[in-house]
C-alpha cells in the first residue's frame, strides 16, 4: 500500500465520517468496518472533490508525515545537509532514489503550520497552512545583519557560503515570493530589529519591483541592495561560490529613484559654488551678504503690500545688471 496520503476520510460501507485512509497507490482501509479497497486501476484517479482537505485532523497528518522525512543537502546547488538542518528542509524520493521534492517549513507562533513544497524540477504546492511569515525567520530574533532573498533556495545557497567561511550560521531568510513582499508588514518590527537589511532579490523586473516595495515597508534608513550579472544567489553560489560573500559585503544603500545620495549631493554642492555669483546693487549690501549674489538658474520671489515699491527695486536691479553685464 506505501504511505498514506489522505487521512481520516468518509467510509461509504459503514458510514463513518473519519475511519477511512487513503494510500498513495490508491487503495484504502477502513479501520471502522475493516473494509479493504483495492488500488487505483489503469487511467483511475482519485475523486479529490469529497476528501476533507482542510479539516484540522488531515493537516495534522500531513504535517507529521512530512516531519518523518530526512534532511538532505543538495549536491546539485552545494547546498550543504548542515544547511537543511538549520532551517529543517526535508526531502523526498522518488522510486529510483533520487530526490524528487523539497519541503520548506513556515512557522506560525513559534511552531510549524505548514510545508510549501517544490516538486523538482518546479512545480509549487504546500501542506498545512503557509502563514504570511519569512522562510528561516524562527531561527533568528536580531543581530548586525539580515539577508533577505526571494527564494528558500537563494536562501540556503547564501547561509552555505556562510557555513562555508566560518563554519556558522547567520540571519539569512526569505520571501515565499517576490509577489509576497507584503508579508514584510506584518513583521516590520522584527526586520527593524537588525541594524542593517541587505536585500538580495532576483535580477529580474519582478524582483527590482519587490525590491522598491521592500524598502518602502522596512525603511530606506535599515535598506542595502546587492548587484549581481546572475540570475539570483542560487546562481552565483554555483558558477562563483567565493563572489556570494562579496556581493553582501558590496551592498550599497537603496536610493529611491530622484533622492541624491550623499556622495551626488557633495558634488552638486561643489557644482555649485562654480557657478558665476553676481551682486545686488550696492545700495541691497546687506542682501548680498545673505544671498551671496543671484546666479543663473535659481528664481528668487519678491513679494510684499501694494505700493511699497517691488516694481521701483526690480527695476533698479534690472538696471544695475545692464550697466555691469
Amino acid at each position: 500500500m506505501g504511505r498514506i496520503t489522505t487521512r481520516n476520510q468518509s467510509c461509504d460501507t459503514c458510514g463513518s465520517s473519519d475511519a477511512r485512509q487513503i494510500y498513495e497507490d490508491g487503495s484504502s482501509f477502513c479501520f471502522s468496518c475493516r473494509k479493504p479497497a483495492p488500488p487505483f486501476r489503469d487511467g483511475e484517479i482519485m475523486e479529490t472533490s469529497k476528501l476533507k482537505t482542510s479539516s484540522p485532523a488531515l493537516m495534522k497528518a500531513q504535517l507529521e508525515e512530512v516531519l518523518e522525512l530526512p534532511c538532505r543537502g543538495f549536491r546539485e546547488r552545494n547546498i550543504f545537509k548542515q544547511v537543511a538542518e538549520h532551517y529543517g528542509v526535508r526531502v523526498s524520493y522518488d522510486t529510483d532514489g533520487n530526490i524528487d521534492a523539497h519541503h520548506y517549513p513556515y512557522y506560525s507562533n513559534g511552531e510549524i503550520s505548514g510545508y510549501k513544497i517544490r516538486q523538482l524540477p518546479k512545480d509549487f504546492r504546500s501542506v498545512g497552512t503557509m502563514p504570511h511569515s519569512l522562510f528561516g525567520m524562527n531561527n533568528y530574533t536580531g543581530g548586525r545583519r539580515l539577508v533577505i532573498t526571494e527564494g528558500e533556495l537563494d536562501a540556503m545557497a547564501i547561509q552555505s557560503a556562510w557555513y562555508k567561511k566560518y563554519k556558522a550560521f547567520y540571519p539569512v531568510v526569505s520571501l515565499r515570493s517576490a509577489s509576497s513582499v507584503k508579508d514584510l508588514i506584518e513583521h516590520r518590527e522584527w526586520v527593524r530589529n537588525f541594524d542593517e537589511v541587505i536585500l538580495w532579490f532576483d535580477n529580474d523586473e519582478a524582483g527590482k519591483t519587490a525590491v522598491k516595495e521592500a524598502c518602502r515597508i522596512i525603511g530606506f534608513d535599515k535598506v542595502k541592495v546587492t548587484s549581481s550579472k546572475e540570475k539570483d544567489a542560487c546562481d552565483v553560489w554555483i558558477k562563483e561560490p567565493d563572489e556570494v560573500l562579496k556581493t553582501i559585503w558590496n551592498a550599497v544603500d537603496y536610493t529611491p529613484a530622484g533622492i541624491l545620495n550623499k556622495g551626488e549631493l557633495w558634488n552638486q554642492l561643489e557644482r555649485y559654488n562654480d557657478i558665476e555669483s553676481i551682486p545686488y546693487p550696492g545700495f541691497m549690501e546687506g542682501l548680498n551678504e545673505k544671498l551671496k549674489g543671484m546666479r543663473t538658474g535659481e528664481i528668487t520671489l519678491w513679494t510684499s503690500g501694494t505700493g511699497s515699491g517691488k516694481s521701483t527695486l526690480l527695476r533698479e536691479i534690472a538696471f544695475h545688471l545692464l550697466e555691469t553685464k
